[in-house]
């Protein structure tokens, strides 16, 4: 019934893909937006590691109140992330699809399920890979994770 897609270009980009083949116009959720990665934004994993390895250590075993430098924590998206899908819940819609990135869809999806944000390391979303939730009565069931093969030869 809809397609949110962070405000980022590449995340529009592939929202405007689906979305045209849906014949839907895509709505824009900051919330989707990924982490703001401080003064570590733009560095590779492998550099955030060797500037960064205590940063990097303590983030890896789960502390997600702990904050990027300069930018956000696990928390912070957690909560910002949530507040689309809290909207949407309210509305009931059928079927709606988020296009994000990793840290805002981990959090999403560790919430919904109500697992501890701390455990995102013990989950892997490819891009554009296809997770799939579905609310009930009863909270979130886990129908589909990291699903690749629209994309994989």
């Amino acid at each position: 019934e809809a397609v949110y897609s962070s405000p980022l270009k590449r995340a529009i980009q592939t929202a405007q893909s689906i979305a045209q083949q849906l014949s839907l116009p895509i709505m824009l959720a900051p919330g989707l937006a990924e982490i703001d990665a401080g003064e570590m934004d733009g560095m590779l994993l492998s550099e955030v590691i060797e500037k960064h390895p205590q940063f990097w250590k303590d983030m890896i075993n789960g502390n997600s109140s702990l904050r990027w430098p300069g930018g956000e924590s696990l928390d912070d998206i957690a909560e910002r992330a949530w507040q689309p899908v809290q909207a949407l819940l309210g509305q009931k819609k059928l079927g709606v699809l988020l296009v994000g990135h990793t840290f805002s869809l981990v959090t999403i999806l560790l919430r919904s399920l109500g697992w501890p944000l701390g455990q995102f390391r013990h989950l892997r979303l490819e891009p554009a890979s296809i997770t799939v939730l579905e609310f009930g009565n009863r909270g979130a069931t886990l129908l589909t994770l990291n699903d690749t093969c629209h994309w994989k030869e």
